[in-house]
């Protein structure tokens, strides 16, 4: 991040304005509403970075098996699942990782330190609404609590919890966190 990103602050495409003495370069601090807003998202993530090691990995994923299924064992002996899905609830296919028309994902994270949480970011990329299943999958957990849902400007107000099978409406261009501690 650069001095300004978590409010919106835009060089307007400019990457290299190292030299500019103009509004392209200064950062005002006056924010409206919307920026404010954004702040306190960016806030919000960085705190929950913080304080859960699964969004802080020392060891990335190399091995992929026949389920899709990320798995690496770390120095400490705990182990570390990422598992990707479809919007219909299903591990994603061969197919869909090569289908340019795909724009939706959803991203399982897992491990077995002590924390044992579990985390479902789901993704719609696409100009379209979309209905995403919560997977019923083993390892996923059967119930989850929505962390944020960026259609809700990062807020969890349009529910707070949901259960394996459910499905959830996603905006369109829109992210949602789901946590488990089961």
């Amino acid at each position: 991040m650069v001095a300004g990103d978590e409010f919106g602050r835009t060089q307007h495409g400019n990457n290299n304005a190292y030299c500019q003495d103009s509004p392209i370069t200064w950062v005002d601090w006056n924010l409206e509403p919307w920026q404010q807003d954004l702040l306190e998202f960016t806030r919000t993530l960085l705190k929950l970075r913080r304080e859960n090691a699964l969004y802080r990995p020392t060891v990335f994923s190399e091995t992929l098996n026949e389920d899709h299924a990320d798995a690496v064992q770390h120095v400490d002996g705990s182990h570390r699942t990422l598992l990707w899905f479809s919007p219909d609830g299903e591990l994603n296919s061969d197919e869909a990782w090569d289908d340019p028309n795909v724009k939706s994902v959803g991203l399982f994270l897992t491990s077995d330190s002590d924390s044992h949480e579990s985390s479902l970011l789901l993704l719609n990329g696409s100009s379209e609404e979309l209905e995403f299943a919560v997977p019923d999958h083993e390892p996923t957990p059967s119930s989850w609590n929505v962390r944020f849902n960026t259609a809700d400007h990062g807020s969890s107000s349009g529910f707070s919890s949901v259960s394996a099978g459910d499905l959830i409406t996603l905006a369109p261009l829109s992210a949602a966190l789901l946590t488990s501690n089961e």
